[in-house]
């Protein structure tokens, strides 16, 4: 992202960065880059538009970087019956006992829950931005049966990801990117990595 030399927020244009090995993911080669910008002030990238962009929290936190999405939440509330007394079935094919006395464990309110969803968001991701919280980054509302955040696109893809599919490469079978240690791995799938085998 260009960065005028008179800003007084981004990342400082002085700031060397090392890339011992460049032979790994992108995202893990990113994951570097921004540990060492991160050294003054807190670093973090976002999509924005098709291109990536690299910069302080506050610099891509600011009012024209904020977007606003709606989360469903109705079946994130739906809470599922808890027996607390199950049936003893008799194997022998005689009637099972049990359970006559027992019923379905207490629910908590909607809104109980509807709190704890929020409150596991705004404390998990990215805790100190959250109007909520004492922050003034991103905000959180109900409205009927979603959730209204309004938040810089770098904190939105932390709730819900990319909005759209990475395209795999002619050729290739889908990969898959998992999380490890802070790092990102490239999962080949397990019949592409038999067919290489195979191939040698």
């Amino acid at each position: 992202m260009p960065i005028e030399a008179d800003q007084s927020s981004g990342i400082d244009l002085k700031t060397k960065i090392t890339l011992p090995k460049a032979d790994r993911p992108a995202l893990n080669l990113l994951q570097d880059v921004l540990i060492q910008c991160s050294k003054t002030e807190p670093c973090t990238w976002q999509i924005r538009d098709g291109v990536l962009e690299v910069s302080s929290k506050s610099r891509l936190a600011t009012e024209t970087m904020m977007v606003v999405k709606t989360i469903p939440i109705d079946d994130l509330l739906t809470e599922i019956p808890d027996y607390d007394d199950p049936p003893n079935l008799n194997p022998g094919g005689g009637q099972g006992g049990g359970g006559q006395s027992g019923g379905i464990a207490e629910f908590q309110s909607r809104q109980q829950r509807l709190d704890e969803l929020i409150n596991l968001l705004t404390r998990t991701i990215e805790p100190e931005a959250w109007e909520r919280r004492g922050g003034s980054w991103a905000s959180i509302q109900v409205y009927q049966q979603t959730l209204v955040v309004r938040a810089p696109r770098w904190i939105q893809r932390q709730i819900d990801g990319f909005s759209y599919r990475i395209p795999t490469p002619e050729g290739r079978t889908a990969r898959t990117l998992r999380s490890t240690g802070g790092q990102i791995r490239v999962e080949v799938p397990l019949s592409e990595r038999m067919r290489k085998q195979y191939d040698q």
